[in-house]
């Protein structure tokens, strides 16, 4: 029998893929996550979703959390994603709803990086910097 092409094959034969969570895994979102525990949530070779804000940025990550956990659960890859905060208040609001979080400060943190002219290191970490592409 001769095989055939996988684009011949239709796609509602094809069962989708679901990810299987780690159980062992710490899913308390009501402390920061330790590297371990992304690392557990995170099989190795596999896609995370991170973004990283402070306060002042802080209401837009809660969206992006809030829009985009639900649709990684249904997938069931919900423990991939997680959020780095980059200043106290901003871990606190994550924090205070519940919502997978780390620390930039866990990773090394965003250093002063007196290469670039006394300014922080790259344009995501320049005050104002988002703007100049259209942020608000």
């Amino acid at each position: 029998a001769a095989a055939v092409p996988a684009a011949a094959v239709p796609a509602a034969a094809v069962p989708a893929a679901v990810a299987v969570p780690a159980k062992q895994c710490n899913r308390d979102h009501s402390k920061v996550l330790t590297t371990d525990d992304v690392l557990c949530r995170v099989p190795k070779g596999e896609l995370a979703f991170v973004t990283l804000a402070n306060q002042a940025y802080g209401e837009m990550a809660v969206n992006w959390a809030l829009l985009l956990l639900p649709m990684l659960e249904r997938l069931g890859h919900g423990d991939r994603a997680v959020i780095a905060g980059m200043d106290q208040s901003g871990v606190d609001l994550f924090l205070k709803h519940r919502l997978p979080t780390v620390t930039t400060a866990s990773f090394g943190g965003i250093a002063w990086n007196s290469d670039h002219k006394g300014s922080m290191d790259g344009f995501r970490w320049k005050n104002g910097a988002f703007r100049a592409y259209g942020v608000t």
